[in-house]
């Protein structure tokens, strides 16, 4: 299983997204991980997405974000 963390939009205004990758090669539909959309940011010295994997599979992810989060 292959899990898959990636940005979109405006730099300064955007959005996490999730994917899981079956052993099959099968993706799952996009689902948005930051909880306000267009509060995650790629300028500066943001370099990615750190994650893990908890029990029970649950992902766990940290990223830049700013106030408007808050």
């Amino acid at each position: 299983v292959v899990h898959v963390v990636y940005f979109t939009g405006d730099p300064a205004a955007g959005d996490l997204s999730y994917v899981r990758r079956s052993i099959v090669g099968r993706y799952s539909a996009p689902v948005r991980v930051n909880s306000v959309e267009g509060s995650a940011i790629a300028v500066g010295s943001v370099r990615g997405a750190q994650t893990a994997i908890g029990r029970a599979d649950r992902l766990y992810v940290v990223w830049q974000g700013w106030d408007r989060a808050n």
